[in-house]
């Protein structure tokens, strides 16, 4: 029971750092008002998260290997990835966004790929995370395709589906790796 709480725990503050859209509008504002953006609004329950899987990483006390994953998190969290989250089907969230700088490199590096430069950008921003938990922590930059891919094939945009699944998939991370 504990898992399946940690997964749409993790499910939801995954979407709360997209900006929580499903909720509602009047959620969607509540969390706009909070200073910061949403990747700094969800890391102190990613932390409470890490801590309640009983993380550990180097030795080092509970409480600050809950504070490393928190970090490895926002590393992977905080770079902009909004025009690769429409994997090919539309500029992401903003209509007019253009790619970022490294958006547009991961993008020439795929081929011009959508999917590819996504896990490109996904498993490079998971290094940390691997370094310090693992390396089978990897392995969420091919599942993050696959949750936007879904969302897109059930709803346009498909962006909070893929955060949901994208956090659901890190809670079972937590559970099975932590």
């Amino acid at each position: 029971m504990v898992g399946l709480r940690m997964i749409v725990a993790f499910a939801i503050a995954n979407h709360i750092r997209g900006g929580g859209g499903l909720f509602g509008p009047q959620v969607v504002a509540i969390l706009q008002r909070i200073p910061g953006n949403g990747d700094i609004t969800a890391a102190p329950i990613v932390a409470l998260l890490a801590w309640t899987a009983g993380v550990s990483a180097f030795g080092l006390p509970a409480w600050a290997s809950c504070l490393l994953f928190a970090l490895c998190w926002l590393a992977w969290s905080t770079p902009a990835w909004g025009f690769l989250q429409g994997l090919g089907r539309g500029p992401g969230p903003i209509d007019v966004r253009d790619p970022s700088w490294y958006e547009a490199l991961f993008i020439r590096w795929s081929f011009g790929s959508p999917h590819l430069a996504y896990g490109h950008r996904t498993t490079l921003f998971l290094i940390p995370t691997a370094i310090c938990f693992g390396w089978p922590w990897l392995l969420l930059g091919p599942l993050q395709i696959a949750a936007y891919e879904i969302g897109w094939r059930l709803r346009s945009p498909g962006i909070p589906i893929g955060e949901l699944l994208t956090g659901a998939f890190w809670g079972a991370c937590l559970i099975v790796l932590g």
